[in-house]
């Protein structure tokens, strides 16, 4: 006959398994931890990283902006791009880029060399086309000669001019600004708006370039337009001065203007005792901070804020006298899905603009050429721009949709 199990033997039966449990778990997480140092980087502004993913809590990029804006004001009196306090930056006069590819001429207009001179009116017998936009329009990575503007000019004819305003990274409530500010004094016939909504309408709800892209090269704050009902209210105007930039993100909450930062979040940069490992930070990285919204995706309140400072742009370039076209530029990614019959992820915007102004979808005419030629041909070796066939394909369909207007 067996002994009857004693109460204290029966509480080992289920400790140990638990004891053990633990005890594995926990050698487990030390190994994880010492893993997850080992692969940890550190960068001058305290953000740790582990491979691609920065851990919690986030810091601003105090340090590395306030050496960017020191190597800014060294170099200022040459650099392509200029700090400006009505739209935060744009193309300086005469000026050349660091690499050569880039020209401006004395009104800052990007051109085929740094003697060209734009007067403010134009000839008598030619029309006057200006274009507006950021990267794309502008013409980044290639050439003058390759830009939309230039390829446009010549379709155009003898009869025509053509100025590109473009100013590489502008949202488009800088667009705006930047036609008020400088473009309506120019007097075009014709007012070009080339816009890849994912980025621009996007970059609309950023105050401070290092907080959108930490890594870009522009350093600079920026002006936007909060919407109060249906009205626009222009925010940090004039722009806070690169000087001040570092400062202003070193005390980023005492400043009244944060709230509009939609680029900041105070939950990612709040300390916690847990995020002391960095095992457990970087599993709440991987959970967290996983981007919310794709680079082609717009966030809700991104929509109706487009859609107002398109309209006010339209209405100011019309009570000017001049014709207003807006240009849908694509990226990659939007031929890509175009070809594959996938519906755009910022259709609604565009259905919006082309509700109450004139619109010219360039995916219409990009997306043949890509069938035929293949995206490589219409893309720079980065994938981000368009080459000289693509921009040659865009001026094309600009300079039919002007026609009636180049005849004047």
């Amino acid at each position: 006959m067996s002994l009857p199990e004693s109460p204290r033997s029966r509480s080992l039966d289920w400790r140990l398994p638990v004891l053990a449990l633990l005890f594995v778990g926990t050698i487990v997480f030390l190994l994880g931890e010492v893993f997850v140092r080992v692969l940890a980087r550190t960068d001058a502004d305290g953000n740790t990283w582990v491979r691609r993913w920065q851990l919690r809590p986030h810091q601003l990029p105090v340090e590395s902006v306030r050496q960017r804006v020191a190597d800014y004001r060294k170099r200022a009196a040459e650099a392509y791009l200029i700090d400006d306090p009505q739209t935060g930056w744009r193309v300086g006069p005469r000026r050349r880029s660091a690499n050569g590819l880039y020209q401006s001429n004395a009104q800052g207009l990007r051109s085929a060399g740094v003697d060209a001179d734009t007067p403010l009116q134009p000839t008598a017998g030619r029309t006057r086309v200006a274009l507006f936009g950021a990267s794309f329009t502008h013409g980044d990575e290639v050439p003058f000669e390759a830009t939309i503007g230039s390829q446009l000019e010549r379709r155009l004819g003898p009869n025509a001019e053509v100025l590109n305003f473009a100013v590489s990274g502008f949202g488009m409530d800088q667009v705006f600004l930047h036609w008020r500010e400088r473009g309506r004094a120019f007097a075009p016939d014709v007012v070009v708006w080339g816009l890849y909504p994912p980025n621009d309408a996007r970059r609309n709800m950023n105050l401070v370039r290092p907080i959108y892209f930490a890594a870009d090269p522009i350093v600079f704050s920026k002006p936007r337009f909060v919407l109060e009902g249906d009205d626009l209210l222009l925010v940090n105007a004039p722009c806070v001065p690169p000087e001040e930039v570092p400062a202003l993100l070193a005390e980023f909450e005492a400043w009244p203007l944060h709230v509009h930062e939609a680029f900041y979040d105070p939950a990612a940069h709040a300390r916690h005792p847990w995020l002391a490992s960095r095992l457990v930070a970087t599993l709440a990285a991987r959970l967290l901070d996983r981007p919310r919204l794709r680079a082609h995706e717009l966030p809700d309140a991104a929509i109706p804020l487009a859609r107002a400072i398109a309209t006010a742009f339209a209405q100011e370039v019309e009570d000017a006298g001049a014709e207003f076209l807006v240009v849908n530029l694509p990226a990659r990614r939007d031929l890509q899905q175009s070809l594959a019959g996938t519906r755009l992820a910022y259709a609604d915007l565009l259905a919006a603009i082309r509700q109450r102004h004139r619109l010219l979808d360039a995916t219409e005419v990009l997306a043949p050429e890509a069938a035929a030629r293949g995206l490589e041909t219409l893309f720079v070796e980065s994938g981000l721009h368009y080459t000289q066939r693509a921009n040659g394909v865009v001026a094309a369909a600009i300079a039919d949709a002007l026609a009636p207007q180049s005849t004047h």
